[in-house]
C-alpha cells in the first residue's frame, strides 16, 4: 500500500467512506497526523466519529477511492444502470437490494441505494473479498489513535492503548496486551 496522500474523493454518484473502509486513506490520514500533532484534535475526532460503532470491511489494496469509483461507474454503465431510477431498478433484480461486483484486482465490492440524491451508489469492500480484512469499530479507532500517539519512545503500549480506550473513545481498558491482538494488526497496517 503506498504511503503517499490518498483522497477521499469519488466521482459523480459513487459514496464510499474511506474512513471505513480504505486502509490507504486512513494511513495517508495517521501520516499526515503524525507529521502535524498541532492538527486540530478536533477535526480528527470529527473524523473517527464517522467510523461508527459496527463491524466493517477495509480494503487494503492498492485502488484509490477514485480509482474504485471509475470502475463501478463503469460497471453501471455496462449495465446500463448509472442514472438514479436504472441503478435502483438494477439493485432490485434479484430481490436482494444490493449487488456485489468484482474490479480489475479482483476485490468484490457490495452496492447499495445510497440515501443522498447526488451519491446514491453507496459502496463498501464486501465481506471476506480479496484484499479486505474485517474489523471492529473500536479496534480500528484505537488503531488510528495509537498509530498517531506512538514514537519510538513509547515504553508500555498498553499504558498507551488504554488512555487513549479511556480518554478518547469512553471504552473500557484491556487487561493485557494479548486482548489487543486485532487492534495491533491493524495498527501495523496502518502505520
Amino acid at each position: 500500500m503506498n504511503s503517499s496522500e490518498v483522497k477521499c474523493e469519488t466521482s459523480g454518484p459513487v459514496l464510499l467512506n474511506c474512513w471505513k473502509h480504505h486502509a490507504g486513506f486512513i494511513k495517508s490520514k495517521v501520516i499526515q497526523y503524525k507529521k502535524n500533532p498541532e492538527r486540530n484534535s478536533l477535526a480528527l475526532t470529527q473524523e473517527i466519529i464517522s467510523i461508527g460503532e459496527s463491524l466493517m470491511d477495509l480494503y487494503t489494496g492498492e485502488l484509490t477511492p477514485q480509482e474504485i469509483a471509475d470502475e463501478v461507474l463503469h460497471q453501471l454503465e455496462k449495465e446500463q444502470a448509472s442514472g438514479m431510477r436504472e441503478y435502483r431498478a438494477w439493485l432490485k433484480q434479484e430481490g436482494k437490494g444490493y449487488k456485489i461486483i468484482k474490479l480489475a484486482d479482483l476485490s468484490q465490492w457490495t452496492l447499495r441505494l445510497g440515501e443522498r440524491k447526488t451519491k446514491y451508489v453507496h459502496i463498501h469492500p464486501s465481506r471476506y473479498s480479496l484484499h479486505t480484512i474485517r474489523a471492529r469499530s473500536a479496534s480500528l479507532k484505537t488503531a488510528i489513535l495509537f498509530s498517531i500517539s506512538q514514537s519510538d519512545e513509547t515504553e508500555n503500549k498498553l499504558i498507551l492503548i488504554n488512555r487513549i480506550r479511556k480518554e478518547y473513545l469512553n471504552l473500557p481498558p484491556l487487561k493485557n496486551i494479548n486482548s489487543a491482538s486485532a487492534m495491533l494488526r491493524l495498527t501495523a497496517l496502518l502505520s
